[in-house]
């Protein structure tokens, strides 16, 4: 037992992440977590929570430092551009545990629990990334352009995980052809949007959703 009897949730987080890449999610307990640190299960569960609250701890982490590169950047990029910036920005966040993820991803197909939660997780996180972006979230239509992020956020993942570069220029390009692919498709959409009845959720004038947008049913 090691001297050190608290650490940090971003240590338990990461030795968490290092778990999952080196044995696998069903292994990486919180007594897994406990015994890499050094410290008792009592102590990771009070510090970072169970399995599952850690990996939404990870997703927040994400999702923090995505919101902070976009205040870095500044608020004078239109919507596809911030869009953009942030999922890049999501990505660079994770990049250091890749090894995990391909591990969670493949886990999730075999695990109905864990594939559970990352489909009621990363929607949220994409809200969230959307919502900052200028995407309008809320509504039918709203969780249909989400539910559009997440179909492009997913593909994205696969060409994000096997890219080695140091720039993700890789992850750059597919992610900016997916963003474009799906500003076309939504511009095709409007005319038959503008012609129907208003929904009662439709975007009233004060709110005009998805105009400008990439992302739109």
């Amino acid at each position: 037992m090691s001297s050190k009897t608290h650490p940090t949730r971003h240590e338990c987080l990461d030795a968490f992440l290092a778990l999952i890449a080196e044995t696998g999610w069903p292994a990486a307990s919180v007594a897994a977590v406990a015994a890499r640190l050094g410290v008792s299960p009592a102590v990771v569960l009070e510090t970072a929570g169970d399995r599952f609250e850690m990996l939404a701890a990870v997703g927040r982490r994400a999702d923090a430092a995505a919101l902070k590169a976009a205040d870095d950047a500044g608020g004078s990029m239109g919507v596809r551009d911030r869009l953009f910036e942030l999922l890049m920005a999501r990505f660079d966040a994770l990049a250091r545990h890749r090894p995990a993820i391909r591990a969670l991803m493949r886990a999730a197909r075999r695990d109905p629990a864990l594939a559970a939660f990352f489909a009621t997780r990363l929607p949220r996180s994409l809200a969230l990334l959307a919502e900052t972006a200028g995407v309008g979230t809320m509504g039918v239509a709203g969780m249909a352009r989400v539910a559009a992020l997440g179909g492009l956020y997913l593909k994205v993942v696969r060409t994000w995980l096997d890219d080695d570069s140091e720039d993700m220029g890789t992850t750059m390009a597919a992610l900016e052809k997916a963003l474009a692919r799906a500003e076309q498709w939504a511009d095709r959409c409007r005319p038959l949007r503008r012609s129907a009845p208003a929904a009662p959720d439709a975007p009233s004038a004060a709110d005009p959703g998805p105009v400008g947008t990439p992302i739109g049913i």
